[in-house]
């Protein structure tokens, strides 16, 4: 029993490891081999501040982390600022980390078994009754294994949200490029007004799609079919209704807010009035692809929710912010996020009538 025992925790640590060389390897694409040096890292942090009676074992869990991501941070800064090859900046890092580790410790061995651990200390011995002692660190280590795979798939299933953030800024870098070019500094300034200004409209949908996320949520967790097929399709009926309003107010007081921002300035305030009109019509098609993206976060499907939101905010407007203007000058550009919404609502609706087969949405 000892034996298996012991191989069982073995098997759980490195699962725990496991989960971060599929995040560099898998999700990142980055060949991480300071890894090598970074696991042994943290068991040297955990050794020296438990033996020099400065961490608590809780403490030196967190304190270890950390002193692992900060060895990964360096692994990216030597790949990014330095241009070495990723897997050449991993190999860096963890031979310099043999040389860390030692010093952290002090010596090539360093025993805590008189100390206490998360695995064996006065809480553990005055609370676990005297059958499961034999099983506590197993234990404990399947809770930390599945507390870090229930942590991965949440950030997974949150991936299309960061995929979003990271899409704005590296699209805006373009749609300033493409206006200095087109426009100057009005375009950029008439820009800047309409980013301001359509927050208020867009903050709608994606208010709705984010509050109405964790009811879908519940219901089908709860296996209410007929629930979520409800919230489904009224929200699609109200999303639709929002979609028309929204676009008329904004074509209605679109003078009102341009003149607020730049009225000192005619030229400006023409510009950013034409360039908010043609900007508004993808507030038809918006607030589609933004619910469908948060739906199917809720429903567990990250991986899909992702891919809506990267292809919309990313590379759809990446491809149109490029083409439409060499085809209508600058009103091309004003165009670029109706047309990325457009193409994006064709892959949201192919989205829902095929992911139907798996979540049973559509039918009651």
């Amino acid at each position: 029993m000892t034996i298996i025992l012991g191989i069982l925790e073995e098997g759980l640590v490195y699962a725990i490891m496991a989960l971060g060389v599929y995040i560099t390897y898998k999700i990142l694409d980055f060949p991480d081999l300071s890894v090598d040096g970074t696991f042994p890292l943290g068991a040297a942090v955990t050794a020296a501040g438990i033996a020099g009676g400065f961490l608590s074992p809780v403490a030196a869990l967190f304190v270890s982390f950390l002193a692992g991501a900060l060895a990964g941070c360096v692994t990216g800064l030597i790949h990014v600022k330095l241009k070495v090859r990723d897997l050449l900046s991993g190999i860096i890092v963890m031979t310099a980390l043999y040389s860390i580790n030692l010093r952290i410790t002090g010596k090539a061995n360093l025993p805590i078994f008189s100390k206490e651990t998360i695995f064996s200390n006065e809480f553990l011995s005055a609370n676990v009754p005297e059958a499961f002692k034999p099983y506590t660190t197993t234990l404990i280590l399947l809770v930390l294994a599945v507390l870090c795979k229930v942590l991965l798939d949440a950030c997974i299933n949150g991936s299309s949200e960061l995929m979003t953030n990271l899409s704005m800024s590296l699209v805006n870098i373009l749609y300033n490029y493409q206006l200095l070019r087109f426009a100057g500094e009005n375009g950029v300034a008439a820009y800047g007004v309409i980013m301001y200004a359509c927050f208020l409209f867009i903050a709608v949908y994606v208010g709705y799609a984010f509050g109405s996320a964790p009811i879908v949520s519940f219901h089908y967790g709860a296996g209410n079919r007929a629930e979520v097929h409800n919230l489904y399709e009224k929200s699609l009926r109200l999303i639709a209704v929002v979609a028309v309003t929204l676009t008329a107010a904004s074509m209605v007081i679109i003078p009102y807010v341009a003149r607020f921002f730049v009225g000192y300035d005619p030229e400006l305030l023409a510009l950013t009035s034409r360039a908010f009109r043609l900007y508004a019509l993808s507030f038809v098609i918006m607030g589609f692809n933004v619910y469908a993206s948060s739906f199917f976060t809720a429903l567990g499907d990250g991986v899909t929710s992702a891919l809506i939101s990267f292809l919309r905010t990313l590379v759809f407007q990446i491809a149109a912010v490029l083409i439409l203007p060499a085809i209508l000058g600058i009103d091309g550009i004003w165009l670029a996020v109706t047309a990325a919404e457009l193409a994006a609502l064709a892959v949201s609706a192919a989205m829902f009538v095929t992911k139907d087969k798996v979540f049973h949405y559509r039918k009651a």
